[in-house]
């Protein structure tokens, strides 16, 4: 893929030799430092004769209930899991959840578990569009469950992820799963008229988030997070350009991606929660996310206190990392991210 010319506004003055990515760093560095000083200023003693101002009222926090995995109730009558805004005007919006139906037979009840209905006999996936910033709704999901493309006798009965172009309204992909717990991902370019299975081969594990990158060339970058108990959350890659036939690759084999603390192998990744790619992506080829992997403290391993299912000393721990998923296609330190990764 060629690499376009830098976006007009991105500006590196008096470079003086250095090297355009040399010289980012240090505009970074510079708007880093201007903030700090300005907060070491105000830390400073006021001097004599200065006017003391009444101070502001302070922001305070409010503690709320959030949905749980059994109680996604946002509003009466549907469950939102997950939802994008698409476009370069934030008009449109994606949402997935559930709904209650109550004319659902019993034979079509949506059962999670192997022995009970863990969630709502009558609950079924659902599909919306907003073209007017979520004042009026338009449900997409039977054209979900018609994907072109879509085995025979299977559809969705439950969807887990949405995502969208940041600069085409008109392009969504949404991800779940069938009766059998195979994991679905489907794609569309018209606003979700009409879909299409998205990539070739299947994606092990659960689909945990999808991430869309702004085009280049033609080309648009799709990103899938997953939780895989068996084999290690990941994160999956699917290029697509005219049409949605090639075929994801798992870039966890991409150098840097074990750079984890206590990742001694891809199983040690329990699931990748989130994903972004920049905003210049057609520049700077960047991804970024967030996944659960195994923290370590020492107190733990001495007081055999670590949480139940952990080996002593280790706990479930939240990494960010970085992705250069240009030629180099590598991640963290090794695509040139220093710093990365790390643990919040």
């Amino acid at each position: 893929m060629t690499r376009r010319n830098a976006p007009p506004r991105i500006r590196v003055p008096d470079m003086q030799g250095e090297s355009v990515k040399n010289a980012m760093k240090r505009t970074r560095i510079q708007h880093f430092l201007l903030p700090t000083l300005l907060a070491l200023s105000l830390a400073l003693p006021i001097l004599p004769g200065a006017t003391i101002l009444a101070a502001e009222p302070t922001s305070t926090w409010t503690e709320a209930g959030t949905p749980t995995e059994k109680d996604l109730v946002i509003l009466p009558g549907s469950d939102i899991i997950d939802f994008a805004v698409a476009g370069p005007y934030g008009d449109t919006l994606y949402a997935i959840g559930l709904w209650y139906d109550e004319c659902l037979e019993e034979d079509d009840y949506q059962y999670w578990s192997d022995e009970e209905n863990v969630q709502n006999d009558r609950l079924v996936p659902r599909l919306w569009k907003s073209s007017d910033q979520g004042v009026t709704w338009k449900d997409l999901t039977s054209n979900a469950q018609d994907a072109s493309g879509m085995p025979s006798g299977e559809e969705f009965v439950f969807f887990s992820a949405v995502a969208a172009a940041p600069d085409d309204a008109d392009f969504v992909v949404v991800a779940g799963y069938d009766d059998n717990w195979n994991t679905i991902v489907i794609g569309s370019t018209d606003g979700g008229d009409t879909f299409a299975i998205a990539g070739c081969g299947a994606i092990p594990g659960e689909v945990l988030c999808l991430a869309v990158s702004s085009g280049s060339d033609g080309v648009r970058q799709v990103a899938a997070g997953t939780k895989d108990v068996d084999d290690g959350g990941r994160v999956w890659r699917l290029e697509v350009g005219s049409f949605w036939q090639g075929y994801w690759v798992d870039t966890s084999d991409y150098a840097g991606w074990l750079a984890m603390p206590r990742w001694s192998g891809k199983n040690d990744i329990s699931a990748v929660t989130s994903l972004a790619f920049s905003p210049n992506y057609d520049y700077d080829e960047t991804i970024v996310g967030v996944a659960l992997g195994l923290g370590y403290d020492p107190t733990l391993d001495s007081s055999d206190s670590s949480p139940p299912g952990y080996d002593r000393g280790f706990y479930p721990a939240f990494y960010y990392f970085a992705g250069n998923w240009s030629d180099v296609n590598a991640w963290n330190g090794a695509g040139d991210f220093p710093g990365f990764p790390g643990m919040f």
